[in-house]
């Protein structure tokens, strides 16, 4: 092999590191930007049928519940206004909701994606 051959094989080498190198960063910034996504999402009760049938049936079991107490605290001669009562509420967002939950959940996406970036340092180490 000639020294000419030889210099456009490790040209071609440093190319496609190269390529390997921006693919690992770019695929590193997407999966970034699908978790932040994720994170910052709000789910309606009404964004699916499923739920909203569910948080209808919820509701309704709840307001049957609050009429009974009602109805008992009315019997036992127990003022209305110190009674407790059941209601049912929708939040739009599971552990997400904390601030300080995100922040974990951030800092592992961002642990799982610096592990995928070492890959590319690897590719380069390899190459040389």
């Amino acid at each position: 092999m000639s020294n000419a051959e030889r210099e456009r094989l490790l040209k071609v080498a440093r190319l496609r590191e190269k390529v390997a190198k921006g693919a690992v960063t770019a695929r590193s910034r997407q999966l970034m930007a699908d978790f932040e996504q994720q994170l910052a999402s709000v789910y309606s009760f009404d964004q699916e049928e499923v739920w909203a049938e569910s948080m209808h049936a919820a509701k309704a079991a709840a307001d049957v519940s609050d009429r009974a107490i009602a109805a008992d605290f009315e019997r036992l001669g127990i003022p209305a206004r110190f009674r407790p009562s059941i209601t049912c509420s929708w939040f739009g967002r599971g552990e997400n909701a904390s601030k300080e939950r995100r922040a974990e959940l951030r800092k592992v996406a961002q642990t799982r994606i610096a592990s995928d970036e070492k890959l590319g340092a690897a590719i380069e180490r390899s190459a040389d």
